[in-house]
């Protein structure tokens, strides 16, 4: 999503691992469960840019976006009747210090629920 969010778009990123990096902004709320697994919520304080970083990496399993985003929108981070523009995944490189790394994805994929 970097680079294309609009003025007045708001880009919810959910981690599911990190070395040592952190989200802009700070951290609104720690302790959410989702998934399974213990959450941080960081905001900037337009609340431009909301990450869900998880205690301990995610290296398999499932994520609900609607929980995440009906939280969001519940707490006031999100407006009621926001869209979805994008939906990414993958890694965001930072550094490896010059050592080969492989970074590998088995399958990624985004089943809408039916109402």
């Amino acid at each position: 999503m970097d680079g294309v969010a609009s003025s007045g778009s708001t880009e919810v990123m959910i981690w599911t691992d990190n070395h040592r990096q952190v989200p802009s902004g700070h951290v609104v709320k720690r302790g959410l469960r989702f998934s399974h697994r213990t959450w941080r919520l960081y905001a900037t304080g337009d609340h431009g840019y909301l990450a869900f970083v998880p205690r301990h990496p995610l290296h398999h399993g499932r994520i609900s976006l609607e929980k995440r985003l009906s939280y969001l929108v519940r707490h006031g981070y999100l407006r009621h009747g926001s869209r979805i523009s994008q939906i990414c995944f993958g890694y965001e490189i930072v550094s490896t210090h010059g050592a080969f790394h492989r970074f590998k994805i088995d399958r990624f994929s985004i089943t809408q629920r039916h109402r």
